[in-house]
């Protein structure tokens, strides 16, 4: 099981910096894509990028959030197991 869980808690560790690394792409495209900075509409490829920001940074933040909590989860069962 710990196997998994250390796999788990690497893929979510990653899968967080990847949605942040989003987060900035999608800052610089709504900075260089829009006619002003109020526009959320990119003039490149019609997405919205407001849209893109704010799932990229929620998804950074509970991938996170659970790689901390199983990361908490997994040092707690260690040292149970140890005193056994």
């Amino acid at each position: 099981m710990n196997k998994w869980l250390n796999l788990l808690i690497a893929a979510l560790l990653i899968a967080s910096f990847v949605f942040t690394f989003g987060v900035v792409n999608s800052m610089v495209s709504l900075k260089y894509e829009t006619n002003s900075p109020e526009e959320c509409i990119s003039t490149v490829t019609g997405a919205n990028l407001c849209e893109a920001i704010e799932f990229n940074k929620t998804a950074a933040q509970v991938s996170f959030f659970i790689a901390l909590v199983a990361l908490i989860y997994r040092i707690y069962f260690a040292r149970e197991k140890e005193a056994d």
